[in-house]
Parts: C-alpha cells; structure tokens; sequence
C-alpha cells in the first residue's frame, strides 16, 4: 500500500485514535492545532505545527507553506474547527470536499435558511431582532426555544414559555441576534450517515433523550421504528445537494407529520464518546470506515445491531468539585448493569464542578440494562461514588 499524507485537523484528545489507526495502516501523519493539544496525540504523528484549528485563513496559510502534497483530511474536533475543515477539503479539492453552501459553520441562524432551503425543516424560527420589531410574528406559538447565535454542548439553550419570552426581550437579555424557534413535541434522534459513492453505509438513528430538567444529553438508545423515514429524509438531501462522500451526524425531531433538523454537522461524525457507542452498537470500526472514506478506499455497509445497548451520561449534581475513582465506579456499577463499558471525559469537569453543557458530563457508561432509567443511574453514583474535593 502506497504512504500517503494526513492532515489531521486538531491534535487534541479526540485526535489520538484516528492518529493511531493511520500510523497503524503506515500512513504519514501530519497535525496542526493550536489550545488544548494532546501531548500523546502530537507524539504519535510524524509532524506537528500550532496553527489555529478555528481561524480558517491561518490554516489555508500553513498548507500553502507546507512542503508535502497532502492526500487527504480528517477531524473529530468540533465547532469552529467543523468548518475549517470544509473549508481544507475545498481548497485542496479533495472527493470529501462539499459545496460551498452547506459551509455555514456553527451560526444557527445561517444553519437555519441552509435546513429550509433543503426542506429539511418546518420550525419556524427568528432572531431576536425581528421580533422586537413586530411582536405579531410569534402569534399563534406559546412555547419556545431560545439559542445563542453561536454555541456548542446545549450551553446556553433555554425552554420558554411566551410571556417570559416577552418579558426577557423587554429587559434586554438577549443579544439581537439570538434565534428563537417554535417549540415542537417529538422524538429527538441523534443520527449519523456514512455516505460513499452516493450510497449509504451506515444509518444509525438513535434516541437522543436529555436528563432530566435540562437540555442536555442524558441518554442514547438505538431506535429504528422510524428507520425508513428517517433514510429517506436524508437520502433526498444527499442527492440534492449533490456530495457523494461524506460523514454526517445531525440531531432531528420526529414527529407523525414531519422530520425537523435541530443541527448538523456536515463532515464529522460527532464526539469520540458517541463513535465508540456506535461501533459498539453496529458491531462496526467507525474510526477505521472513516479513515476508508477520506482515502477514498473501500467503505464497509453496516448490519443491523443484533442488541440493544445504551449509553447514559453521568454528571457531578453537586456544584463542587470531586474525585472519582473509575475502579471503584465499575465495581458498584457491575451488580447493576452488568457487562458495561465506562469511558470517561478526558476533560476532566470534575475537577471544576460545573455542569453548564454537554460537555460537562464525568462520563459515559454504555450498558443494556433498560430498566435503569439515567436519572436513577446518575443518582446512584452521585450518592455512591463522587466524593467533595
């Protein structure tokens, strides 16, 4: 097999294995990131430069002064760096690259014209602005969804009812550009595709559910009863639009009249925590499937899942900072839930005591036990495990 050259985009923690499974497969690995890099991640590649993953311009800069031709590209970061990426699959004209019009990044209201255009939602939605201007335009909804212009990790998502909607507006408590969305009733999925060749690889619609009283992931479990809607929803966008390789993962609404997009990132397949759930579930090396569709090899077609198997995010309910010990976690978790895997969040959030997004959580912990509901899950190991700094 003949060497080729990866640019990875970051060098952070969720860099490593993709980094790994490249050099394993003898490839040349080259990563630029710039913040929170990884010191194991850096090691593993045979180049490393700091460049700023989320400023476009230095990135395109830095390519255009690197000495190798570089053969394709690849991510698992997140936010800003989404885009950057995008934008390196364009410039160098790669088979993963996507028309410049689905390049939006994380600006939700830009999202938003994208996801109508494409039909892809009903939601109405508006910024701040405009409803400050005529208040007439929010007639006839009573619930909604307040997002910043610009976020990650639900941070700063709020459910509102319409008089608190008005009275917020009236105090000034948001920027004019904050988009407000009809609150609809549904089915959230988390969805990945796996595109090749215009074909579909592997379609995993899962259940997104958030923890209790708050917007933010709780639990994930494999769904399929609306499995054939759900293909189709994203097939006609894949023909449309017209890419033919492409990773994706979006966060849809279900319900019996319509398929909404919340959000999607076009390019990456969301977090590493949700990979590895998703190759355990499918019985499938997602990390090994993507690094086959950006060097333009064989994609393999997922099988359906033979089990069923969740995954809960446990957080630190108590405001504190503590310690965890994940030995002692999987001895009182395995009477419970028995086989299980625990991955935790090499952030380390416990260190702090926040618990303001998603990224937040302590860790995950993928399991088949359905008849522990997350919140009784979080609550045991709160009251078992965690211990004040």
């Amino acid at each position: 097999m003949k060497q080729k050259v990866i640019l990875s985009i970051g060098a952070g923690y969720p860099q490593i294995d993709f980094i790994k499974s490249l050099k394993d497969k003898g490839h040349y690995v080259v990563a630029i990131g710039k913040g929170r890099n990884s010191e194991k991640a850096i090691q593993l590649c045979d180049e490393f430069a700091e460049v700023n993953t989320h400023n476009e311009a230095e990135v395109l800069n830095w390519i255009q002064s690197f000495s190798k031709k570089i053969d394709a590209v690849g991510s698992y970061s997140g936010g800003q760096a989404i885009r950057t990426l995008q934008v390196v699959n364009k410039a160098l004209n790669l088979h993963t690259e996507i028309p410049t019009e689905l390049m939006v990044g994380m600006d939700k209201f830009s999202q938003q014209e994208l996801y109508e255009k494409y039909r892809l939602t009903t939601i109405a939605s508006w910024n701040i602005k405009e409803i400050t201007q005529n208040l007439n335009i929010i007639d006839g909804v009573n619930k909604f969804i307040v997002k910043p212009t610009v976020g990650r990790g639900s941070s700063g998502v709020e459910i509102v009812n319409k008089n608190d909607l008005i009275s917020a507006i009236n105090e000034n408590k948001y920027g004019d550009e904050t988009i407000v969305q009809e609150f609809r009733e549904g089915l959230e999925y988390r969805v990945l595709a796996l595109v090749q060749n215009g074909e579909l690889k592997l379609l995993a619609p899962v259940v997104r559910d958030s923890y209790e009283g708050t917007v933010f992931l709780g639990r994930l479990s494999y769904d399929d009863k609306h499995s054939k809607r759900i293909e189709d929803y994203f097939m006609n966008f894949i023909k449309e639009c017209g890419v033919q390789d492409v990773i994706l993962k979006a966060d849809i609404l279900v319900s019996a009249e319509n398929i909404d997009m919340i959000e999607m990132d076009i390019g990456v397949g969301g977090g590493t925590y949700y990979k590895q759930y998703l190759s355990k579930l499918f019985d499938y090396d997602l990390n090994s499937e993507y690094i086959n569709l950006i060097l333009k090899e064989q994609v393999s077609k997922a099988n359906m899942p033979s089990e069923s198997r969740l995954m809960d995010y446990v957080y630190n309910l108590s405001g504190k900072p503590i310690e965890i010990n994940v030995i002692e976690i999987e001895k009182t978790l395995e009477p419970i839930l028995g086989e299980h895997k625990i991955l935790k969040n090499l952030l380390s959030p416990e260190k702090s005591g926040k618990f303001q997004s998603n990224a937040d959580f302590i860790f995950t912990v993928i399991h088949k036990n359905k008849d522990l509901t997350n919140v009784e899950l979080n609550k045991i190991v709160n009251e078992k495990l965690f211990k004040n700094g």
